[in-house]
């Protein structure tokens, strides 16, 4: 059995997150109080290090993105409750995390994790769609803990080529895009705007001797606009194995650790020296601040989050771990409403 998340009302606090300071900098003694995720990676400065305006804060849950014009935005009419990652799309990427937590008034003191040498390992997945045709990923991560990597299975969308990849990924500080596996989608299986594509993580480890296998798949639904039907053939699988202590790079992965799910952008478009809306004003039918005279932004919607029930800890049980904050995953951007 599993628990399903589709960040409808109560699942996730859309109070938004802040910077502070000269040069801007993400306060994380985070605001989000309510609900069952903490985000981790959740802004985007610009090449100055101050914050993109109006918002810096580019996650939020409501109805899921549709098209207006040739950017995403999220204006209520989406047909499914979802986790919205958007905002301007800007050369070199930006990664945007959030995480399952019981407990986010806390920040990172008390965290949630799931065990992946359980047997049958540990199996996470969610549905993605992109509502605009830029280049850029969803999915879900696991083995993540606090100052150190994850491992991340993203869909990635590549753009007016309407082809695709399905990436297992960690991320390193300082350096990009650290490739584990990949698998190249065929031209015309993906990626369909407005569809929703299921994508599942199962991962085992082996405590003894510190390793673990991890198997990646993309689905696509019988009703492509609706991610509650039920799923057809699997278009894309990969897999990789590997050691927890050196994944590729000198931080760990963390087995138990903890699970989320994310949306990376990474192509180069004019997003800097965009203009802030003006108060109250609205691009494209969009309400909610996003930067006008940005042609790109990143458009990923994410709902059916699944995690395992039997894992799921009661509060007594949770694991404490120190706070800090590194990354996973390539790079992108975010915003709330």
């Amino acid at each position: 059995m599993a628990d399903n998340f589709t960040f409808a009302t109560g699942q996730y606090d859309n109070t938004a997150n802040t910077v502070a300071g000269t040069p801007a900098v993400p306060i994380y003694d985070n605001n989000q109080t309510t609900g069952v995720f903490r985000d981790v990676f959740w802004w985007r400065n610009q090449a100055d290090a101050t914050p993109f305006v109006p918002s810096a804060d580019y996650i939020s849950s409501g109805q899921s993105m549709v098209l207006c014009g040739i950017s995403a935005c999220d204006n209520g009419s989406g047909t499914q409750t979802s986790l919205n990652f958007t905002g301007p799309n800007q050369s070199g990427g930006v990664t945007y995390l959030t995480l399952y937590d019981t407990t986010p008034a806390d920040g990172a003191a008390t965290t949630d994790t799931f065990d992946a040498s359980v047997p049958g390992g540990l199996t996470i997945s969610a549905d993605v769609l992109f509502a605009s045709n830029h280049g850029a990923g969803g999915g879900v991560v696991a083995l993540y803990g606090e100052g150190q990597d994850g491992l991340a299975l993203i869909l990635n969308n590549a753009g007016n080529t309407e082809t695709g990849s399905l990436e297992l990924v960690y991320r390193s500080p300082g350096q990009g895009d650290l490739l584990i596996s990949s698998a190249e989608l065929t031209p015309g299986d993906v990626v369909l705007l407005g569809n929703w594509y299921q994508v599942t993580l199962n991962i085992m480890v082996n405590a003894a001797l510190g390793t673990y296998s991890a198997t990646g798949t993309i689905q696509s639904h019988v009703t492509g606009t609706d991610p509650n039907s039920n799923l057809l053939a699997t278009l894309a699988s990969i897999s990789t194995s590997g050691s927890l202590t050196s994944p590729g790079n000198a931080l760990d992965l963390t087995n138990p650790g903890q699970v989320g799910v994310l949306a990376v952008a990474n192509v180069g478009i004019t997003g800097l020296g965009c203009a802030p809306l003006a108060a109250g004003g609205t691009y494209n039918g969009n309400p909610n601040p996003i930067l006008d005279g940005c042609s790109d932004n990143v458009g990923v919607s994410i709902t059916n989050f699944n995690i395992p029930t039997s894992q799921v800890p009661e509060p007594g049980s949770m694991l404490l771990l120190g706070s800090g904050l590194l990354g996973l995953a390539r790079m992108h951007q975010r915003r709330k409403r």
